[in-house]
């Protein structure tokens, strides 16, 4: 089978791996070919929003892992005031309901290297001002034991990003089903990629060529 292969860096925190979500890559992130979803079905994910001027805009996903805690990557942090950034939780469309948060702090990985091959360590854990009501639409997500082998196995992507290529995010949550390949799978089809890196803590996903379906770059 030909697999079209996107590389999505999956959280690692303190011994889970956070399974689905859709906080891997740019602040573009793609979910083309997903389709729309309710967040009843992902009380977890949230949107990470940044403002400019008056208004926030969606930047990047992220997931619950506590009441007052928030996991994402590093690169959606890195370098902005913490007074510019919120989450969302609770709401099906980014723009508009559930429950709101501005962030008391961030903290990326000590050893986050954006420059670096692969983009080592590419994670950050929010702290929100204040908790987060846990209901049928806010709830924290399940950590996968970071042993475990999920080559094989489908795995669920959802956020607002990118449905296609044309510009503009879309306002409802998108989901996609794509299949987790081996990391050594990964690296030979990755091999002709210049600047593509694949290391212990990537989870490798990809989908059929055809299917039109894809995450992140």
């Amino acid at each position: 089978m030909e697999f079209s292969l996107i590389l999505c860096i999956v959280a690692i925190v303190h011994g889970g791996v956070v399974p689905n979500g859709d906080e891997v890559s740019n602040e573009a992130k793609r979910i083309v070919g997903g389709q729309d979803t309710t967040i009843g079905k992902h009380a977890w994910q949230v949107s990470l929003q940044r403002k400019s001027g008056t208004s926030w805009s969606h930047s990047c996903g992220g997931s619950i892992i506590g009441e007052k805690w928030v996991v994402t990557a590093a690169h959606c942090v890195e370098g902005s005031p913490v007074s510019s950034l919120r989450i969302a939780a609770g709401t099906t469309t980014w723009s508009s309901g559930g429950e709101t948060r501005l962030l008391s702090s961030f903290t990326m990985h000590p050893d986050y290297d954006g420059f670096g091959d692969g983009f080592p360590n590419d994670i950050a854990v929010l702290e929100l001002e204040s908790a987060l009501p846990f209901s049928s639409s806010i709830a924290k997500i399940e950590l996968a034991d970071d042993e475990g082998d999920f080559s094989g196995d489908k795995c669920m992507i959802t956020g607002w990003g990118l449905t296609n290529d044309e510009p503009g995010l879309p306002d409802v949550l998108q989901e996609v089903t794509m299949t987790v390949l081996t990391n050594t799978d990964c690296t030979d089809r990755w091999s002709t990629v210049t600047g593509a890196t694949i290391n212990g803590g990537h989870i490798c996903i990809g989908n059929d060529q055809d299917s039109g379906k894809s995450a992140c770059n």
